[in-house]
Order: structure tokens, then sequence, then C-alpha cells
């Protein structure tokens, strides 16, 4: 298994202020000419004009993994799961390793339909080789909104709540190897 980058995946950031901002919509821009135009960078957009080289130049599939999470969170666009989906797919058939991630909250959330936990478990056993910790994330979410509501109330002999959690070795697991959300999780 490869190691999980640690580093930023750009050299400069995307701002991503609001879909109103224009070096936002320029840096999404740029993302999607790089994300639909594998092994070269455009330097121009499809109607000819330059594109300000505000965000440092990405793989064809990480900026359409980029793209998935922009559209997924709304993120200087409007929330669009569907499109998110789209892109994350695109990422997958451009071989970014994290794209099972992005297709396997797309499978929990249900971006293009009902929720598919079966689905969303076909692509977090290929993420597992990649990112264990994330995979172990994903697993316990899908096994969180699958079991009944819980409340966090202490059972005798218990000394907190947390250990009610379902499937909480997955969340400890996934949080001693580093994934940042099963942290949150935990901590809240």
């Amino acid at each position: 298994a490869q190691p999980i980058e640690a580093a930023p995946v750009l050299s400069a950031p995307i701002r991503l202020q609001g879909p109103d901002d224009p070096a936002t919509h320029r840096d999404i821009q740029r993302l999607k000419v790089q994300a639909n135009a594998p092994g070269r960078i455009a330097s121009t957009n499809r109607a000819g004009g330059s594109i300000p080289q505000t965000a440092a130049p990405v793989s064809a599939a990480r900026a359409a993994w980029l793209l998935g999470l922009i559209y997924l969170h709304g993120s200087g666009v409007a929330r669009d799961p569907i499109q998110a989906a789209l892109w994350f797919e695109r990422a997958r058939v451009l071989g970014e390793p994290l794209s099972s991630a992005g297709l396997a909250w797309c499978d929990i959330e249900g971006c293009k339909g009902s929720p598919d936990p079966a689905g969303a478990r076909r692509w977090i056993a290929q993420l597992r080789s990649v990112n264990p910790a994330q995979a172990d994330y994903l697993e316990w979410v899908v096994q969180s909104r699958l079991s009944p509501v819980q409340l966090a109330v202490p059972q005798p002999g218990q000394t907190s709540p947390g250990a009610a959690m379902p499937s909480r070795e997955l969340l400890l697991r996934s949080a001693q190897r580093g994934d940042v959300n099963a942290r949150i999780e935990l901590g809240l």
C-alpha cells in the first residue's frame, strides 16, 4: 500500500469563498479543464480565454476528485450531489486512489437516488487497501445509519455514554489510525 500523501494537494490553496467570487469561479473552471484533459494542463478555457494560474496544476484524476468534494459540500458552488457523484466516478476512471471514498459516501448519502449501503460497502472494500482508517470510518457511518437510534445514556457499570455507541470499535480504530472525521465524531 502506498502511503497517504500528508502534504497539501495544491501548492496554492483554492479560494472557495462563494459562487459569486470571480477567483473561486476561475479556480473551479481550471479544475474542470484539468479534470477533462488527462496528461496535460490546459492554460485556456473552452472559449479560448486565458485561465489565471491561481491554483497549482494537479493531475486530471485529482482534479476530478477535488471537484467531487467541491460539489458534494457546496464549496464555492451550489451543492449538487449528482455532480459530485459524476466527478467521483470520473476520478475513479482516471485512477484516483481516493475516488472509492467519494463513491462510498455518495452511496451512503444517496447522491443519485436512495442510499445504497451494499454499494457503499463495495467501495469501502476497495478503499481499505488505500486508506484503512478512512475505510473504517465509512464502515462506521454505514453501520450507524443502519442501526436503531440509541440515546447516549450510561448503562449500569459504564463510565461514559459513548461506550454504548454502535460499532464504537471501528470508530476508535479509525481515530487511532489518524482519520480526522473519526476523531471529530469521538469528540462529539
